[in-house]
């Protein structure tokens, strides 16, 4: 579960799109590799090509290998939120959950009105990761030096106040890149949540300075998509531990050793979407499952 957790985030339609919006800067530094022959010693072109079909494809490469990089980094991304307690969110109240296209939503009520919206790093202290796995629960995981829950004995916090279910609903209003799905809400209910929308939906810009290669600068505005939402859910046998700071990278969170283990896998592998195989191989003997290598080979030899 923590593994499709840090996949989902890292291939939503944003972030792709974030990836696509990098091709033109691709092309002009592939344009001059090809024209002072840096490839020269590392490629054999096997096709008679054109100097702007080695491109495309030198270009398509590297963009490819980005989503390979993502994957791997989504596969052990569990290794960096190991630290993080979970607890079910209870729906016993007549209103449904209701599931966008970038399901996952990275919330952190502690900190998110001082530090602003961006506190919702994989590694930032106080980060609460709402999971939905169905119409009645959703899973929470939330950083235990920041927040406290009291749960019942299934590890489970009810949810009895429709608002509260309205509230963790809105949430997936804020991700969703468009569209949203519901089991058997009425459309009224959604439409009702529709016209809430701008309660959690945060595109707050920022302005960066980028500086050429030529050493000049120029300021750009963007919406970064990784944004904490407006509101939180109200939830229930919550404790925020006040006395808690703030810290861009938990004490307790391994992302050293995530970052180590990527690192290596690609080193291994050489080629990107060889590390992808080695990525799920190393983690079906991490979790033991058998039938594994069967399942990899078969779509090796197909």
């Amino acid at each position: 579960m923590y593994s499709f957790v840090t996949t989902q985030r890292l291939r939503t339609k944003s972030v792709k799109s974030d990836i696509e919006a990098g091709e033109e800067f691709l092309k002009e530094g592939v344009e001059d590799d090809l024209e002072h022959g840096r490839y020269e010693d590392k490629i054999t072109w096997t096709d008679d090509l054109t100097d702007e079909e080695k491109k495309e494809q030198l270009v398509d490469g590297n963009l490819l290998g980005i989503h390979h990089q993502h994957l791997v980094r989504g596969i052990f991304g569990f290794i960096g939120l190991s630290d993080l307690s979970a607890v079910m969110l209870r729906n016993t109240t007549s209103r449904e959950f209701v599931v966008s296209d970038a399901p996952v939503i990275h919330d952190n009520i502690r900190f998110k009105q001082v530090w602003g919206p961006g506190t919702i790093g994989l590694a930032n202290r106080g980060l609460q990761i709402f999971c939905p796995i169905g119409p009645h629960r959703v899973l929470l995981l939330y950083d235990p030096a920041v927040y406290r829950f009291d749960c019942n004995s299934k590890q489970q916090v009810v949810l009895e106040e429709t608002e509260v279910v309205n509230e963790v609903n809105l949430l997936q209003f804020h991700n969703a890149d468009s569209i949203i799905m519901f089991n058997s809400c009425s459309e009224e209910y959604v439409s009702g949540l529709l016209d809430r929308m701008g309660e959690a939906r945060r595109r707050d810009k920022r302005t960066e300075e980028l500086e050429t290669e030529k050493d000049l600068s120029f300021e750009t505005e963007y919406a970064p998509h990784q944004q904490a939402p407006g509101i939180s859910p109200d939830l229930p046998s919550c404790t925020v531990y006040s006395e808690t700071g703030f810290e861009t990278q938990r004490g307790s969170c391994r992302v050293e050793e995530h970052t180590r283990l990527v690192h290596s896998i690609f080193q291994e592998a050489v080629f990107s979407d060889v590390s992808v195989i080695y990525a799920i191989r190393f983690l079906c003997d991490l979790l033991d499952l058998d039938g594994c290598d069967r399942v990899l080979r078969s779509d090796q030899d197909s």
